[in-house]
Parts: C-alpha cells; structure tokens; sequence
C-alpha cells in the first residue's frame, strides 16, 4: 500500500486502496513484455505467410484435449463473435479447422482442428519458439522459471 502521509509520531499512514509503486511498475513491464513479444510474433509470422487472425485460434485449438464451443473460444482469445466468426469460416475453408454443431445442443457450434490445422499450428509454434528463444537468451533457465511460476499465481489469483 502506497503512503499517504507522514504523522506527528513519526508513522506513516496508508490508504487501503492505493498501489505499491512497485506493482505498478512490475505491471508496466509485464504490459510492455507481452505487447513487444506479441508484436515481434505477429510480425514473423505474417511475414512468412500465416494469417494474422488465424493463428492465435489454431493455437489455442491445439492446446485443448477435444472440440472447443466457438462462444468459449471467442472469450478465450478475447474476439468479439462476429470477427471471430468470418475467422473460423475462412479457416474452415481452408482447411485448418471444422465446425459442428453440439449433439447435445444443436444452438453451439463445436470447433476443432483438422490434422493439417494442427500441422500448421505446430508451424507456428516452432517460429514462436524461435523468437521465445531470443529473447530468453539473455534470462538464465532459474529466473525463467521463477517468472514463469509467479505470472502463473497472478493469473490464478485474478481468476479467483
């Protein structure tokens, strides 16, 4: 909590609702972090030929076990629907992903990867990778990790 002001004892007061200088110096890093990592891969991979809209939703299919409603999808990758939807259309059509409708509930529209979308999802990994790898050329494997567990407990502890 932030100072507010100094008392005659000596003491320092503290507002309840204020931040840490701290903290929002961290959360400015972490911003500029993902923002430049994010730009650095969007500009990669266009240039070597992978749709911009495109391949955050094929990763993002990759990494789930089964079919994806396109509604948690759309959250998941923060899309508004109708974006998200002419997304999914043109990669259906080209044959990176298929859309069912939910045997149980035929109002959700289920999403998964056909096998040539998660041999371009793979694709993408490996540029990502690639950029990760230069960048965290300069961060020892102990620090990464540390980094890695701690954005971890923030995330949880935002979801909570």
């Amino acid at each position: 909590m932030a100072d507010r002001s100094n008392r005659e004892d000596g003491e320092v007061a503290r507002d309840a609702h204020a931040i840490e200088p701290a903290w929002l110096e961290f959360g400015a890093h972490v911003q500029q972090a993902g923002l430049t990592l994010y730009q650095e891969c969007v500009a990669t991979l266009v240039k070597g030929g992978f749709n911009a809209g495109r391949w955050p939703i094929l990763l993002h299919l990759k990494r789930e076990p089964g079919p994806v409603r396109q509604n948690d999808l759309a959250a998941a990758l923060g899309a508004d629907r109708l974006t998200l939807g002419n997304i999914l259309q043109d990669s259906e059509a080209a044959g990176f992903i298929l859309r069912d409708y939910d045997p149980n509930d035929r109002r959700i529209k289920l999403v998964r990867l056909t096998a040539a979308g998660r041999a371009r999802a793979v694709e993408v990994e490996a540029v990502i990778a690639r950029i990760c790898d230069r960048f965290a050329s300069r961060i020892s494997a102990a620090d990464a990790a540390v980094c890695m567990r701690v954005l971890r407990e923030i995330c949880d502890a935002i979801k909570e």
